[in-house]
């Protein structure tokens, strides 16, 4: 899959120190409520100059949708649809669209989920606000997820077209692999039905949805010397010519690694303080790859 797994730079034996500026959680701060979803992309994709859109989104042929491939696949892989649908000329933006606005979106690395938070002039979370968005200020409970309790129910027997808002489903609070759930992301929210507990929503003690499971959750990492200088400067919402953020205080790939759980993997990636995969980093976009921001509060 192209993953290579790098180390934190601290261990029992040798300790290291957050610099005052380094976001801990610690100061106010607003989160995405969901993962950035396909229709967000789409409309990311679509404010775009063409040499731009070329590095945020690898679809070149018409009808073709985001994947893995070059050029994209000719149906849609791991339940994403945002599809090239126009390209008249080599000058003109591309016209990107899907029909599943609300299903998170998946297929994008690190650069891409950069860009979408300068565009959108937030920034990326670091691993403690990953954490304090998810407990908020309680005490932490043994193997909890984000919804403060070690009780997990993985989504099975979904029903309907994703993204209607009237699917239905057998049971469930969040999505990693097993018992037949959907080979891809879901719709964001799709747990917080009227009258559901946080528990039975999936949600975090500030309302925030799909922390735990769905796709990855990118977060700047405590154990990069590189990472630990990220100050928390917001996007300005003008990327460069090529397409990436302009923001050179935030850390390349390699300081940021990926929290939450995913669809593909056991719900122990799930937990709201597992690192299994801190301190991974892919080398190719992957299927299960996705992510929201967050901005400082005033």
């Amino acid at each position: 899959m192209g993953c290579l797994t790098t180390k934190d730079d601290f261990n029992y034996v040798t300790s290291k120190e957050l610099p005052l500026t380094f976001p801990n959680g610690y100061n106010a701060f607003y989160c995405m409520k969901y993962e950035v979803t396909q229709g967000q992309y789409v409309d990311f994709l679509n404010s775009l100059t063409r040499p731009q859109q070329e590095n945020r989104c690898r679809v070149t042929t018409v009808g073709n949708y985001m994947s893995g491939t070059a050029g994209g696949h000719d149906t849609p892989q791991s339940r994403n649809t945002v599809q090239l649908v126009e390209d008249q000329d080599d000058l003109l933006p591309r016209v990107f669209a899907t029909v599943t606005p609300d299903c998170a979106c998946n297929w994008i690395l690190w650069p891409d989920l950069a860009a979408f938070a300068d565009w959108s002039g937030l920034r990326p979370m670091t691993e403690l606000e990953f954490e304090k968005a998810c407990r908020g200020p309680l005490k932490p409970v043994p193997n909890e997820y984000a919804w403060g309790t070690s009780v997990s129910t993985k989504i099975s027997d979904l029903i309907g077209e994703d993204g209607s808002g009237s699917e239905t489903y057998t049971t469930g609070n969040g999505h990693w692999s097993g018992n037949g759930g959907p080979s891809g992301p879901i719709r964001v929210g799709i747990f917080a039905v009227p009258d559901a507990t946080r528990e039975q929503a999936g949600a975090s003690y500030w309302g925030i949805l799909e922390m735990s499971g769905n796709v990855w959750e990118r977060a700047i990492s405590v154990g990069n010397a590189t990472a630990r200088k990220f100050t928390g400067l917001h996007g300005g919402g003008v990327l460069l010519a090529d397409g990436m953020s302009s923001v050179t205080d935030w850390p390349q790939s390699s300081g940021v690694g990926y929290r939450g759980g995913i669809w593909q993997y056991a719900a122990s990636y799930a937990r709201l303080s597992s690192r299994l995969a801190a301190t991974h980093l892919y080398s190719v976009v992957v299927s299960n790859s996705g992510g929201r921001a967050v901005r400082s509060a005033p």
